[in-house]
């Protein structure tokens, strides 16, 4: 993982965006993740609750509050958040997979096994599902396969891993995100003060209604 005085930088970018009365997508988000990221795990929490309820139908902002609540520990919650995201989209494996490792780190193996057969029986070429599965339930014909070139499965969640590194650069990644999307608010900005002002200008020069 990344220096934490980057995202620390990042956190204050964010802040000044929100300062600024900036709204463009996933500014909060974006906060969220780097709180997260830096260890500050209550506030990205509260966060990312606000925009689950702000946005109750995004199995996106629901998928990040179960993550969010996993790397605290808290897995009856992650699993809450992560079966509504499903009552949504039932069949997005990559939630089923997620779940599924909730319960496997739970400790809860029988549950987990279950999730990963619906992950199979939905899309049998989910290949991270059906090594998981094998790993568990037969671990020396998990390791012939490694040997034989197969790549090793990871426990680490594929939804996860993007939200909290933010790619193979994490770096130039959310410095790339930022400024972009600043400067896009920026021009969106300008834009609106344009309009506003020549409408300003076009209603000095309406004639009184009123005497």
């Amino acid at each position: 993982l990344t220096d934490l005085s980057f995202y620390e930088e990042a956190e204050k970018t964010y802040r000044l965006a929100l300062t600024r009365g900036l709204n463009f997508a996933r500014l909060e988000e974006g906060l969220a993740q780097v709180l997260l990221h830096q260890g500050k795990k209550a506030e990205a929490s509260d966060l990312f609750k606000n925009l689950a309820e702000k946005n109750p139908n995004s199995v996106r902002c629901l998928n990040n509050l179960a993550i969010c609540f996993k790397a605290m520990d808290d897995y009856n919650h992650a699993i809450q958040y992560y079966f509504k995201a499903l009552q949504i989209e039932p069949q997005n494996v990559k939630i089923h997979y997620n779940l599924a490792l909730a319960y496997l780190t739970k400790g809860k193996e029988k549950e987990g096994i279950k999730i990963l057969d619906d992950i199979i029986r939905i899309n049998p070429n989910y290949e991270k599902a059906s090594l998981k599965k094998l790993q568990l339930t037969d671990p020396s014909k998990y390791e012939e396969l490694i040997a034989k070139g197969v790549p090793k499965n990871s426990d680490e969640d594929p939804e996860e891993a993007k939200l909290l590194t933010q790619g193979p650069s994490p770096e130039e990644a959310l410095r790339d995100k930022v400024r972009n999307a600043l400067q896009g608010q920026n021009k969106t900005v300008e834009q609106e003060e344009k309009i506003s002002q020549e409408l300003k200008e076009k209603i000095e020069k309406f004639p009184p209604i009123l005497a």
